[in-house]
């Protein structure tokens, strides 16, 4: 609708369906967590991108560095993490983002957090979308106990309170990085 002369085409993206040197930029957002073999994706990118051009990796979590506060919403990680882990992901895998860049062979590696700044608490709709997501998280975890979601509702009680008072905290660092596909790729 927007963008009448795109094109739009499903691929593996551990086989990408192009040929060499097709595009002038590769990018991918909150995708290299989900897929088995980032390293493989990585260098389907590098093999589509023209010599000297970009590929760039975007909204990659690490929710081994979330942080949550007030600390009683701590235990949402842990369960959020499961869940991620429960669907194929790896809940941890920003911080391995850099380093797979350099694995690819890409140069002029840039990696880093994406930055947070709150001028003002979510709103009680982004609130409840936060929860529903909670909720549908929770689904796909193995072992949850009842006790789980005996607490769940306090817990949601607590986070909507601590969002009013400008109490809480939620913060999962979010990597991103950015190489150059030198000219001997491939």
């Amino acid at each position: 609708e927007h963008v009448p002369g795109a094109n739009f085409i499903i691929s593996d993206a551990h086989h990408l369906s192009f040929k060499q040197n097709t595009f002038d930029i590769s990018f991918c957002h909150y995708v290299l967590m989900w897929v088995s073999d980032p390293l493989r994706v990585l260098n389907q990118m590098g093999r589509v991108t023209k010599p000297g051009s970009a590929v760039l990796a975007l909204a990659e979590p690490d929710y081994g560095g979330r942080i949550d506060y007030p600390p009683a919403l701590e235990i949402i990680n842990g369960w959020q993490s499961a869940s991620i882990q429960a669907a194929g992901g790896n809940p941890n895998f920003g911080r391995q983002l850099k380093a797979l860049f350099h694995a690819a062979g890409f140069s002029d590696i840039e990696a880093g957090v994406i930055g947070a700044q709150w001028k003002e608490s979510p709103g009680p709709a982004d609130i409840e979308s936060e929860w529903r997501v909670i909720h549908h998280d929770l689904e796909s975890v193995e072992n949850k106990s009842s006790e789980l979601f005996e607490n769940l509702e306090d817990l949601k009680h607590l986070d909507r309170r601590a969002w009013s008072i400008g109490e809480r905290i939620l913060y999962v660092p979010t990597f991103y990085a950015l190489g150059r596909v030198p000219v001997d790729y491939y």
